[in-house]
């Protein structure tokens, strides 16, 4: 039987060209210095913070501040109070404060923040303060985390934890220890524990003593002695043969017990005391 050969034709592998996909292609943003990107983020924090703070306080008084205001309310609730002043500290210390300073890690420092925000959020919530007959809580951030921690830690416990995040918080953003942190405490209680041991102390000798009496004639007469002017003293003779009148020669007798004819009639040994010799 004749048996067909079927060839196998090789067929060469034609390459294939793709096809361009014709999009927008990638997005390339301007570079910007970091200086400026700091700026931009710290004026952008200085308006959302006094736009929250107007509508805060004037409620009613616009439609694009009311409409703002209902946004973060339920987020937050009662903490909403603060969060204006810490969206403007965090724009004074970006634009004029410490964090305008190169390599200040002004990024750490508003992540710090917020983390010690969203610990004093939980806080309110779980210790469910009311106030005016009307609960103040953490909005819905801080029903979160009472949710979560609650079951498992108890209130006490989960209370114990948002402390320590915003303790945790605030060390992260300002770089600082705990020692650091608790030194303006321990300095004001310090002050406190001394200014009371002081109001507590009574002195026995607390009474004035009593100065003596400035008046009197006694007081007069001393007065008059000290502002009486000093006589000069009266000259002196040398030696009682160089004295030209009987009263320097009695001074000088005074002054000099021994004129100079007795010492010699002393040093001769001749001297009679009970003659008088001539000076």
């Amino acid at each position: 039987m004749a048996t067909r050969r079927r060839t196998t034709t090789s067929r060469q592998a034609t390459p294939r060209r793709r096809r361009r996909s014709r999009g927008l292609g990638d997005i390339t943003f301007p570079k910007i210095n970091p200086e400026v990107a700091r700026s931009i983020v710290g004026i952008a924090f200085l308006l959302l913070g006094a736009v929250t703070l107007i509508a805060l306080l004037l409620p009613g008084e616009g439609e694009l501040t009311d409409w703002w205001r209902d946004s973060i309310a339920p987020w937050f609730e009662t903490g909403r109070w603060l969060l204006p002043f810490l969206l403007l500290a965090a724009g004074w210390y970006l634009e004029w404060g410490p964090g305008r300073k190169p390599n200040s890690g002004w990024g750490a420092t508003v992540i710090g923040i917020a983390i010690a925000f969203v610990g004093f959020l939980g806080c309110l919530e779980i210790l469910s303060i009311e106030l005016f007959d009307v609960e103040r809580g953490g909005g819905r951030v801080g029903r979160f985390i009472e949710d979560l921690l609650v079951p498992l830690v108890t209130a006490p416990g989960a209370f114990v934890l948002m402390v320590g995040l915003i303790v945790i918080g605030l060390m992260f953003a300002f770089a600082m220890r705990p020692s650091q942190m608790a030194k303006p405490v321990t300095d004001t209680a310090k002050w406190l524990g001394g200014a009371a041991a002081s109001s507590l102390q009574r002195d026995s000798e607390s009474a004035p003593k009593e100065k003596p009496a400035t008046g009197g004639p006694a007081a007069a007469a001393a007065t008059a002695r000290s502002s009486r002017p000093a006589t000069p003293p009266a000259p002196r003779c040398s030696s009682p043969a160089t004295a030209t009148s009987s009263t320097e020669r009695e001074q000088a007798l005074e002054t000099d017990p021994d004129p100079p004819v007795i010492q010699q009639a002393q040093r001769s040994g001749r001297f009679r005391p009970d003659l008088e010799y001539a000076v």
